[in-house]
């Protein structure tokens, strides 16, 4: 195996293995001069605006990251489904309220051992302000 072929072995793992857009900005290259040009407007833009260009990236990764700023910063210009979507990931990524593995679940049990009670109960009041602003 030729060192470029054994660097992309690592630096680009399978893309079953990296599906969250926010962790595969790094993998699959560098973005078209297309999506690269209109960052700027995205920086300005009215979140209206930014609703109405959902999907106009040619990189799907920059779609995500769009939505997920829309979604975290004006949540109010999102329709029902949107708003739908977006709760389910949160949910997805919080990893807290199910049985799943994921990292932020297996934090959350690791603080059931935590002695700093203050800490635990700032975490603690934190997923409760989460659960009930997603009507968990």
């Amino acid at each position: 195996k030729d060192l470029g072929a054994t660097l992309r072995e690592v630096f680009h793992p399978p893309a079953s293995e990296v599906v969250d857009a926010e962790q595969a900005i790094y993998h699959g290259g560098f973005f078209s001069r297309a999506d690269t040009s209109r960052f700027d407007h995205v920086r300005s833009a009215s979140p209206a605006e930014l609703v109405r260009q959902l999907e106009s990236f040619q990189d799907t990764r920059l779609n995500d990251l769009l939505f997920r700023r829309i979604a975290r910063f004006a949540p109010h210009v999102l329709t029902p489904v949107q708003s739908e979507t977006w709760k389910k990931s949160v949910v997805q990524r919080l990893g807290l309220f199910d049985d799943s593995d994921s990292m932020a679940h297996r934090r959350w049990r690791g603080l059931e051992t935590l002695e700093n009670q203050e800490l635990r109960a700032e975490v603690s009041a934190y997923f409760d302000r989460v659960r009930s602003q997603f009507n968990l």
